[in-house]
């Protein structure tokens, strides 16, 4: 396949804010790899805001199977039809599952390009691509721009992250900011709720951050949201922290939304759509994430000077976010400690490497020590991790071993039927062995 012999690319992206979002490098990387094709994506109605404007971008088009518009067998082939009508030369899945793959297949797409290791489906995809999605090094966006290599030999990539601004919106956000109590000085950006990937810090924290914040400083804070439920969460956390924001939940499209971002100082909130928003913005960003399941590495903000907080090392439960009430990783948040990173995120320089920020909030190596000879070795690897405030778990076979051993926590075979689950527990990513076997 060369250069210059595909017309028109759709990608497929029918989910969340952020996830789109953290799509645009793959379509830069499309327009820079072949700039005569016209590249159309595949939304929900509710983000079609993010990507309308986009300058590489021909146009969004809505999927009618979430807006409802599909259903049935006769809706389905009315779809089919529809997408039929624009004679794509190929499809690429950043969101894939059977629906859509047969909705690309059935409209005769020739190349279809998606996530090989989902068996049940690469059988449709005439390039499958291998996406390793446990490769904690990979951030979300590499993965996407894995798929360029079913586009092309030798694709051009961008990891630039953009996002246009609807003319107009500007200054409509900044009616919508003035009516709601913004006197035209510094904001500070709070989304405090979650897609549901992770979990959102506590009401109660967010308050006292607020607080914080606004004291004694002409700083406002502009919180964020939409929906019903998004509304009960910041107006109990407005209550809590006595102090009149800027809220604007419910009062803004997303393309004003987008706007209103720019003006901002930072953006503080979980991995979620608003913090990607202001990512791609170039907005400074402060991550809250307190869950061992979900990794900066693969979620943090993309291409702009960030600070993640969150001590996911003081919960001794398997993690699940999806389920989980327990209070622990929200407990261990501190709003002092938040706005101390906040601090240090407004007076930084861009971060020459932000991955090295990301791998020490986001995982934990495992030292484990089954012989004595190993000792001192294992003693200067220890502290090398101290120094560079990685976190680490150093586990001895012995008590022999331990008692030479600096920081050691637990002795412990490997082969104990509890080794496992406390690498499950303790949210071990690397383990670094030191011993013959």
């Amino acid at each position: 396949m060369s250069a210059g012999t595909l017309n028109k690319i759709l990608l497929v992206r029918p989910d969340a804010i952020g996830d789109v979002t953290l799509m645009i490098p793959l379509i830069n990387s499309i327009k820079a790899t072949y700039p005569k094709a016209e590249v159309y994506t595949l939304q929900q109605a509710y983000t079609k805001a993010l990507l309308d404007q986009h300058p590489n971008v021909k146009s969004v088009l809505i999927d009618r199977k979430k807006s409802g518009e599909a259903k049935g067998l006769v809706g389905f082939f009315n779809y089919v039809s529809w997408i039929k009508s624009f004679n794509f030369d190929a499809v690429i899945f950043s969101y894939l599952d059977a629906y859509y793959l047969k909705l690309a297949f059935f409209s005769g797409i020739p190349i279809r390009i998606g996530d090989g290791q989902k068996i049940g489906l690469r059988l449709f995809l005439t390039h499958p691509i291998s996406q390793p999605f446990r490769e904690l090094p990979l951030h979300e966006i590499e993965q996407n721009l894995l798929f360029m290599k079913g586009l092309s030999e030798s694709p051009v990539l961008s990891h630039t992250m953009n996002l246009g601004i609807e003319e107009g919106s500007l200054k409509r956000a900044q009616v919508v900011l003035e009516e709601n109590g913004w006197t035209g000085g510094d904001l500070i950006g709070v989304h405090p709720t979650t897609g549901g990937g992770n979990r959102a810090w506590s009401m109660a924290g967010y308050a006292s951050l607020i607080k914080t914040i606004t004291k004694g400083a002409a700083t406002q804070v502009l919180l964020t949201g939409f929906g019903s439920e998004d509304a009960k969460v910041v107006n109990e956390i407005e209550s809590l922290s006595k102090v009149s924001c800027v809220n604007v939940v419910n009062k803004t499209s997303l393309h004003e939304l987008i706007a209103m971002i720019t003006l901002v100082k930072a953006m503080i909130g979980t991995d979620t759509g608003p913090t990607h928003i202001a990512a791609a913005l170039k907005v400074p960003v402060l991550c809250i994430s307190p869950t061992k399941f979900v990794k900066s590495l693969r979620w943090g903000p993309w291409g702009t000077k960030n600070r993640i907080v969150g001590f996911p090392e003081k919960c001794d439960f398997v993690c699940n976010p999806h389920v989980c009430t327990k209070p622990v990783c929200l407990d261990a948040i501190s709003a002092e400690a938040v706005y101390a990173e906040l601090q240090e995120l407004l007076k930084a320089k861009e971060s020459a490497n932000p991955k090295v920020h990301w791998f020490k909030k986001s995982c934990t190596v495992m030292i484990y020590v089954s012989n004595t000879s190993y000792v001192e070795k294992a003693n200067r690897v220890i502290q090398r991790l101290e120094n560079d405030c990685i976190r680490f778990h150093v586990v001895a076979r012995t008590r022999g071993i331990a008692n030479r051993l600096n920081k050691v926590d637990q002795i412990m075979s490997m082969y104990s039927p509890f080794f496992f689950r406390k690498i499950v527990i303790r949210d071990i990513n690397v383990i670094h062995c030191f011993g013959k076997k």
